[in-house]
């Protein structure tokens, strides 16, 4: 089954639980398939992605971000290890480290989670990933790379809810694949106030 019939079948039942400074967002299996949909929408059609394009996510651990990552693998981009160089396309929080440094294509995204535009002017030549994603349509226009998926969970399949703190991105998106492929929720708790991720991990809130 696909990533994105996976999250389907879970339908308003969570799949992606977020603990970070501010609280709780709860993600259900539609409402992400959703924001993953629109990511792999923009970046196939207005960015141009190609299959196998690399994609760095310039971005802390957040929803948003583990949004992007499964947009970008939908649409057949490899995600980018920090350290390489060349990248075809470079997400971030801090547009001014990238505006101009290289070809690639900069996108801009707000990870406040409930902002739908970048705060501020942004350098030229920026796209702005939270505003320019929000116009996509809501299912998958082009198909799946169902393959590119596949490698980036290699053989891990989650099929209990489970919880990770404080992973990396990397750990965190395979994790969510994983859960996807076994029809599992995942919490993923960021950093935060120590009392409430402390809470969390006791309670294992899942």
């Amino acid at each position: 089954m696909s990533l994105l019939a996976s999250l389907l079948a879970h339908g308003t039942s969570p799949a992606l639980t977020w603990y970070d400074a501010d609280g709780r967002l709860e993600l259900s299996g539609k409402v992400l398939a959703n924001h993953v949909a629109k990511v792999a929408n923009y970046l196939s059609d207005e960015v141009g992605l190609e299959p196998g394009a690399p994609v760095l996510l310039d971005l802390p651990l957040h929803w948003k971000t583990l949004t992007w990552a499964l947009g970008a693998l939908v649409a057949g981009g490899r995600i980018h290890d920090a350290g390489e160089t060349g990248a075809d396309v470079v997400v971030t929080n801090r547009p001014e480290a990238h505006a101009g440094a290289s070809a690639a294509e900069v996108i801009a995204l707000n990870l406040d989670s409930f902002a739908f535009a970048w705060d501020g002017d942004l350098p030229q030549g920026v796209a702005d990933g939270s505003a320019d994603v929000m116009g996509q349509p809501d299912s998958l226009v082009l198909a799946e790379d169902t393959d590119n998926v596949e490698r980036a969970r290699g053989t891990l399949v989650i099929a209990e809810p489970s919880l990770l703190f404080r992973p990396t991105v990397a750990e965190a998106t395979r994790a969510l694949l994983a859960a996807c492929a076994g029809g599992a929720s995942l919490v993923v708790v960021g950093e935060g106030d120590p009392e409430r991720i402390a809470a969390a991990q006791r309670a294992r809130i899942l």
